[in-house]
């Protein structure tokens, strides 16, 4: 009896919380909240490049264009210092 009991607690209270998470954004300064908006950010990885241990840093960006569109573009390059290795 006491396990039905949390059990029926627990998925109600999972319920609720999700009904209560369906409400309307609100904000201060306008009736309706922006739909586009950006992002950046930077980016550090590591890889092996013919055998020996290469840097890679990187910038990515982009645009989400009315809640709907994503439009971006990234950069990376290699930081290492790698003889023999020639970017064209």
């Amino acid at each position: 009896m006491k396990i039905r009991t949390i059990v029926i607690t627990t998925a109600l209270s999972l319920f609720v919380t999700g009904a209560i998470a369906q409400e309307s954004v609100k904000t201060i300064f306008k009736s309706n909240p922006r739909s586009s908006g950006g992002y950046g950010a930077i980016s550090n990885k590591f890889t092996q490049i013919r055998g020996k241990y290469a840097n890679m840093s990187g910038l990515y960006g982009g645009w989400f264009i009315n809640q709907r569109l994503m439009i971006g573009a990234g950069a990376a390059a290699v930081t290492s210092n790698i003889p023999g290795v020639r970017i064209h």
